[in-house]
């Protein structure tokens, strides 16, 4: 399946598994939805040439290094950007699932592992196999997280993704990594975990 296959049956877990009786109609029309955004130039643009000087800004006003802290991370980015201008410009969804780095995933997660997760509730002590992302409505990944996670466990050495510090992803790039989205909920931190302090 596609990412965008993939993001819309996420979407479709995060809502069962809050028991929220969605049409099957629906998930047709958020498909085709995300389909024509996919096309949108504007929005191309936006995430190509506005996104990675947003992220970078943000990376360096964090006062902790940001390898290990996807959940913390992607939810203060997604809270600081839903109550701004740039809202207007795009939304934005937090994203739960597998990222794999050279065909290997990095954790072991599983929609099973996920409910299991989900149904032990908020427990900021234990350490979750799973991974924590943002996606755009034209199915554009920013990771805020992955290039320290992977110097952290080494994986790569300093300068291996440039000189950024984050990573701006889509299907059709020619990249190591591949994102596997599970499950979408933009309140998933504070089911499981805790905010680790504010960038």
């Amino acid at each position: 399946m596609s990412y965008l296959d993939d993001y819309v049956s996420a979407v479709r877990f995060g809502n069962k598994l809050r028991n929220e009786k969605v049409p099957k109609q629906a998930y047709t029309d958020l498909l085709q939805y995300y389909r024509e955004i996919v096309e949108n130039p504007e929005l191309d643009e936006f995430t190509e040439q506005i996104l990675p000087v947003i992220a970078e800004q943000f990376i360096k006003k964090s006062p902790f290094g940001l390898a290990g802290l996807c959940h913390s991370v992607s939810q203060q980015f997604f809270d600081e950007w839903m109550q701004s201008e740039l809202s207007q410009a795009s939304g934005l969804a937090i994203t739960v699932g597998s990222v794999e780095f050279k065909g290997k995933p990095l954790y072991p997660v599983s929609k099973s592992s996920l409910r299991r997760t989900l149904a032990e509730g908020f427990n900021p002590d234990r350490e979750l196999d799973l991974h924590v992302w943002l996606t755009f409505p034209n199915m554009r990944v920013l990771d805020l997280t992955i290039v320290p996670t992977l110097l952290e466990k080494g994986l790569i050495n300093a300068g291996y993704f440039g000189e950024l510090q984050h990573v701006i992803w889509t299907e059709s790039d020619n990249s190591e990594l591949y994102y596997r989205p599970m499950l979408q909920d933009d309140q998933f931190l504070f089911k499981v975990d805790q905010i680790a302090g504010y960038a």
